[in-house]
């Protein structure tokens, strides 16, 4: 039993948005005119990029430009709310993550350049196994699992996730605990979870 809340936030998509920078520097090589409102899918550079580009992969395409990563600064909508998470007391920031293995000497000299401090790092395909008390990802998939294991999730807005619409969910405990975060008070609803454990 843990006695801090422990929040767990995604990388990619939420801490930090690559697709505006992998998008700019794939047009400059490959003379291609994606755009940011093309993306209709997280894993957008399989749904978009690899349509024009064979053989594309994304991890690889940023090893060979890590200037993507040095352009790529915390998400600004995000910053403001990691400052205030991590300036609380009982809560311990997990960042949890899906990237390959081949990657994750990357992510972690990342987050140390860029000042992100957090009390775990986990690298795992299956969020909803670990023991979150909250969760903030952009992947529609992943904060149903959460959710429907009973962890309050946010679902971070992005433009893959415009269309989605709670009401459509039917099992009542995925409801309950699954919001939007566009439409709510993260800090607040953490907050009053705190208050019922």
């Amino acid at each position: 039993m843990f006695n801090n809340i422990r929040i767990g936030i995604d990388l990619d998509g939420v801490l930090r948005n690559l697709v505006g920078n992998v998008l700019q520097k794939v047009n400059e090589d490959y003379k291609t005119s994606f755009r940011e409102k093309d993306v209709t899918m997280w894993d957008f550079d399989k749904e978009l990029i690899s349509k024009e580009v064979s053989d594309f992969n994304l991890y690889q395409f940023i090893h060979l430009n890590p200037t993507i990563l040095n352009k790529c600064d915390v998400y600004r909508k995000f910053i403001k709310i990691y400052k205030k998470l991590r300036a609380m007391d009982d809560y311990d920031i997990i960042i949890i993550t899906n990237q390959p293995i081949n990657w994750r000497r990357r992510t972690i000299h990342w987050l140390i350049e860029n000042y992100i401090s957090f009390d775990g790092l986990i690298f795992t395909e299956e969020k909803h196994k670990w023991e979150l008390d909250v969760i903030i990802d952009d992947k529609i998939e992943t904060c149903l699992q959460c959710a429907s294991n009973e962890i309050l999730t946010f679902l971070w807005n992005q433009p893959w996730n415009n269309e989605f619409n709670k009401s459509k969910i039917t099992d009542s405990t995925t409801f309950r605990n699954l919001y939007l975060s566009k439409e709510v008070d993260i800090i607040e609803m953490i907050n009053e979870l705190k208050k019922k454990l």
